[in-house]
Order: C-alpha cells, then sequence, then structure tokens
C-alpha cells in the first residue's frame, strides 16, 4: 500500500486526492494533507474517507519544536514536564526520520502536476522552488488538459495561447510530460 501525502489542496490536488480514494483505494492511501491555505486543505479534508490529517511542512514543525525545546530547557527548574517532554522529543525523532525519507533522492521524488494557465504555471514553480528549498526533489512536471491544434478554430486559439506556459513549466523541472485534453473520461487501468 503506497501511502500519499498531499502537498497542494486546490482544484489539481482535490482531484488527484478524488481519483486515489475512488480508483486507487486498494493500492493508495492518503495519509496527510498540506497546503498554505489552510481552509482549502479542510475543505478537502472534509470530503475524503478517513479524513487524513492536515500537517505542517516537516522542516517548519522542526523549528517550532526547536523553540519550544528552549523554552523547556529554559524553564526546566521551574516546570516538571515529565510525559510532554517525551512525548515532545518522539514528535521531534518522527519529523527527523520523515525529513530523511523526504530528502532521500533514492526514496522521494515529487512529480508535480499543473495546467497551462499563468497562474496554475507561476504557483507551480513557487512549489517546486519550496520542495528544492526543503531539498525535496522534484523529478517531474505533468501539464495536464492542454489543448490541441487541430480543425476547431477555438482549440487552435486556446493551443497558441497555453504554448507559452506549456514551454515555462518544461523549464521549471529536468523531466516534463504534456497531457491533451480529452473530452472523453479516460477508463480503466
Amino acid at each position: 500500500m503506497v501511502r500519499v501525502g498531499l502537498v497542494g489542496c486546490g482544484t489539481i490536488g482535490s482531484q488527484v486526492a478524488r481519483a486515489l480514494q475512488r480508483d486507487y483505494h486498494h493500492a493508495a492511501r492518503i495519509v496527510a494533507l498540506n497546503d498554505c491555505n489552510h481552509r482549502q486543505a479542510a475543505l478537502l479534508q472534509r470530503r475524503l474517507t478517513g479524513h487524513p490529517p492536515i500537517c505542517s511542512l516537516p522542516a517548519l514543525v522542526r523549528k517550532w519544536l526547536n523553540a519550544i525545546f528552549e523554552l523547556l530547557l529554559k524553564y526546566k527548574g521551574v516546570v516538571r514536564l515529565g510525559e510532554v517532554a517525551e512525548k515532545l522529543i518522539q514528535l521531534s525523532k518522527d519529523i527527523r526520520s520523515v525529513m530523511e525519507v523526504l530528502t532521500d533522492h533514492k526514496k522521494t521524488a515529487a512529480i508535480v502536476v499543473t495546467i497551462p494557465k499563468a497562474m496554475a504555471v507561476v504557483e507551480s514553480e513557487r512549489l517546486i522552488n519550496a520542495l528544492k528549498a526543503g531539498k525535496i526533489q522534484c523529478d517531474w512536471v505533468v501539464v495536464n488538459l492542454a489543448a490541441q491544434a487541430g480543425d476547431c478554430g477555438l482549440c487552435t486559439a486556446y493551443a497558441a495561447d497555453e504554448a507559452i506556459w506549456i514551454d515555462k513549466a518544461k523549464r521549471l523541472c529536468k523531466n516534463s510530460a504534456v497531457i491533451p485534453y480529452l473530452a472523453d473520461d479516460i477508463g480503466g487501468v
């Protein structure tokens, strides 16, 4: 069973999450959600089976824990810690082990999925930069729902407009794929 931590709970993240639970529930389980917009994460959390927890990024949580540990050391003679200190230490160890997995390029790689629109590509670039800052490798950018030029004048116009954003998205990562818009849903595995 693959455990999935979903970073980004907007339109694309929500679609991915629902597809995982609907079509791949036997092979994958969403274990955590994260989004800089907590409201979006909470909305998605309520819609998903099992209501996976909303987690802060591990590095941020570790910073908070370090600040708490500094306070605990400062007031160790004043306050009895006992069980609280043990739980904080275990949480710190758990976060360290998660960070080791996330930053191990042999065990973890991010795949960023976007659409060929200005805001989506800019937000994907921001996500990739945040991953790099956290030393998490991003191996692929997938551009989904790309319009295709053809007999339809409107489709050709959309494809021309999206070409700029597809090129920008492709430059975000060493590997990229473009998935065309399909009028019919894809079924099966």
